[in-house]
């Protein structure tokens, strides 16, 4: 490997300690014990010195390198130097604050601009020390949004008013929130929280209405509860309470379905939505849904345990 005849001083080791000796950093440690065998061997060799610091030949020569070149200055400082100083870093901090810069690109061609070098930064450089400022800039500046004009009204006919009152029993607060959609100057999502209803269910039943398919509005939303359209629901609550006081779990959903099908139900319905109302009724009594684990069992065959899983 080449050497290069260069050794400092005692003055600059001196000098060369005390820069390095506050810095907790392993690459400093390393410069200190490259700086205790210079020290010890002034005259050694770069394998000698790299063997009595604990490090390889070529980290001693580039080391005695960068001193000769840039001085002990250099030796405090470790990686790659920095692009910009700290007064255009302050700069750049006060032109993002002033809002003369909203984006990368726009720090970018700052930044260039300052470099005066024609090199132009690329996006994560940019973004890397915009962040380190505390800014996080977009990569570009959004345009400014158009004026969308007027906010849309709604007037009803007389005609209109007319279906909505008569579809009033049926719809509830849902024709209360069109006939004020249609009359009033309130928005939808004004008029949706003051009737307690999703502003996505008032826009739709706007689109059925407007096109002049009120059934079809009608049937789109959800059907009362039959259970309580019909009122035994508080006789089903409490068949489930004392089937539950009895058996100690929550009783099926062929019990379930057999008792709904009996006076004084008389309900037909398929099991899946016997299993909702049984789940409505957990919920409303704090009971958590049962638990449905695979049973692992083992068989010894030949020495070995072999699993067979079944779900019950």
């Amino acid at each position: 490997m080449r050497q290069i005849s260069w050794r400092p001083n005692a003055e600059d080791l001196h000098a060369a300690k005390a820069l390095l000796q506050g810095i907790p950093k392993l690459w400093a440690k390393t410069r200190l014990a490259i700086l205790m065998a210079l020290s010890n061997h002034p005259e050694g060799t770069h394998r000698l010195i790299a063997r009595e610091a604990r490090t390889r030949t070529k980290v001693v020569t580039r080391f005695l390198e960068g001193w000769r070149a840039s001085g002990v200055r250099a030796l405090g400082q470790f990686g790659r130097p920095r692009e910009f100083s700290a007064t255009i870093l302050s700069e750049l901090r006060a032109a993002i604050e002033s809002g003369s810069l909203c984006s990368l690109d726009e720090a970018a061609d700052w930044l260039a601009n300052k470099k005066r070098a024609g090199v132009r930064f690329s996006r994560p450089t940019v973004r890397a020390y915009c962040r380190e400022l505390g800014f996080d800039l977009r990569p570009r500046r959004r345009p400014p949004k158009e004026a969308t004009g007027r906010r849309r009204s709604y007037r009803w006919t007389a005609e209109q008013s007319a279906e909505l009152r008569t579809c009033a029993s049926s719809l509830g607060p849902r024709a209360t929130a069109l006939f004020k959609v249609g009359t009033g100057q309130k928005s939808i999502p004004e008029v949706a929280l003051e009737c307690g209803i999703e502003a996505r269910r008032l826009r739709i039943d706007l689109k059925y209405f407007i096109g002049g398919r009120l059934k079809e509005m009608i049937a789109h939303g959800r059907s009362l509860d039959i259970l309580i359209e019909k009122g035994v629901q508080n006789a089903f609550f409490m068949w489930c309470d004392s089937e539950f006081e009895l058996v100690g779990k929550c009783p099926s959903g062929a019990a379930a379905q057999t008792f709904l099908e009996s006076p004084p139900c008389e309900i037909r319905m398929p099991r899946r939505t016997v299993y909702t109302h049984l789940a409505k009724w957990r919920k409303t009594r704090g009971i958590p849904a049962r638990k449905h684990r695979p049973k692992v069992k083992y068989k010894k065959s030949e020495g070995l345990r072999v699993r067979s899983f079944s779900q019950h």
